[in-house]
């Protein structure tokens, strides 16, 4: 494996982690990380920050790491990071939040375990029926959940998406494998697993919202969904609430629930729609920079007007690597070519999308494509490096110490 390139990569993670964890203890926020995009706190970003330190403390032995992950993890602790958190949406009038919101609850939880088990330590005053009846209350039925926490009395019904569904699942499956009993789990674990086998494409592709009755049909058949693209289906389908609407990470999200919920005992529920997953992965990457590999995201909707998106979202290489190290473990991938994959996918973000200026801001470039691409898409909380850090600090965790140095600790 190129150990360099994903060194290179790392240490610039690490470095930021640490820069923006050290302007928030300033701010009188000590343990918790500073987002560079909303300019203040966000509880996501600590966890992701301590899942990042743990791996480094993991990897390197210093204590350092050691102790800005247990600031991280004990800052954490002092919130109510169970009953449903809101998710920071930048206006150009500032920021709001959304509240309630399954990604910005199920991403923070997932890291901040992963960060409590790499240290072993027990996470104290967890409150699991609390975060179940949260999930309880994003939960449309059949197997369904909306982004974010549902208004009771709501007149419209939200769209159902894939990616929370998935979400909402590793969530579930953790609690059942925890030994937690919750009659919300035990009557609809199986159900949401169901729904995303049956909202997945042929080709392994998971687009943004399930299918509805119309849409299953059209879903279906190859001929009617070319056909009917730019006319009729998207007429009656606008926008987001297509169904054939979607793009690469969104799609990734769901793959690396599943594999990571694989990972947890599920294996025999998920291999085939895992690997139908990842089928779809495979035929989307191509030759890259300085002989690595890339991303196709050519396929992907192009925005006309400044939006909300994650069209060429590069959060996705980091995924993918994710997932390739877990179907690695999980005896569904070679690890030759698990490691190809990561190494050609690290040569290329080296390459391309790392911020040559040390003292960027954000490391990573959070879009692939063309600058008048990009300018159609508003910033996002998540263009931050905290999330690829804590995707790829399971790989980085049982990787040799690189020799490249870093200025903070």
């Amino acid at each position: 494996m190129n150990v360099n390139a994903l060194g290179v990569i790392w240490n610039r993670i690490v470095n930021e982690m640490s820069v923006l964890q050290d302007e928030a203890a300033q701010m009188g926020c000590p343990g918790h990380v500073m987002n560079p995009v909303i300019r203040t706190v966000y509880y996501r970003e600590t966890a992701f920050a301590a899942k990042v330190f743990a791996a480094e403390h993991r990897r390197t032995g210093e204590n350092s790491w050691l102790q800005r992950a247990e600031r991280a993890l004990a800052a954490l602790q002092q919130q109510d990071i169970y009953g449903g958190l809101s998710e920071p949406v930048w206006k150009p009038r500032g920021v709001r939040f959304k509240k309630g919101s399954i990604p910005a609850t199920a991403l923070l939880l997932d890291a901040f375990w992963d960060a409590t088990e790499m240290l072993a330590k027990n996470p104290e005053r967890e409150n699991w029926p609390k975060l179940l009846a949260f999930l309880e209350a994003c939960y449309l039925g059949h197997g369904l959940f909306a982004h974010d926490q549902v208004k009771p009395g709501a007149s419209r019904r939200p769209s159902a998406v894939q990616n929370t569904a998935a979400m909402a699942l590793l969530i579930m499956e953790r609690a059942h494998s925890s030994g937690v009993r919750h009659a919300f789990v035990e009557a609809e674990r199986n159900a949401v697993r169901d729904a995303l086998e049956k909202g997945q494409r042929s080709d392994g592709f998971w687009p943004y919202v399930f299918p509805g009755a119309l849409q299953s049909f059209v879903f279906r058949s190859q001929l009617l969904r070319r056909g009917l693209r730019t006319r009729v289906f998207r007429t009656l389908y606008p926008g987001d609430s297509s169904v054939l609407f979607g793009d690469a990470v969104h799609s990734c999200y769901v793959l690396y629930c599943l594999a990571k919920t694989a990972l947890r005992g599920r294996k025999e529920h998920h291999s085939d729609t895992i690997l139908s997953g990842w089928k779809w992965v495979e035929n989307h990457i191509v030759d890259g920079a300085e002989g690595g590999l890339r991303v196709d995201f050519e396929w992907e909707p192009v925005p006309t007007i400044p939006r909300y998106a994650n069209f060429r979202d590069t959060t996705t290489y980091f995924l993918i690597m994710a997932i390739a190290r877990m179907l690695e473990n999980l005896a569904l991938l070679p690890r030759e070519e698990s490691r190809r994959i990561v190494t050609g996918l690290s040569r290329h973000i080296e390459a391309r999308l790392l911020v040559k200026e040390e003292d960027a801001r954000i490391c990573v470039n959070p879009y692939e494509g063309p600058q008048e691409l990009i300018d159609n898409i508003y910033p996002r909380a998540a263009e931050s490096v905290g999330w690829k850090g804590a995707l790829l600090a399971d790989i980085m965790r049982i990787e040799p110490r690189s020799p490249v140095s870093r200025g903070h600790q």
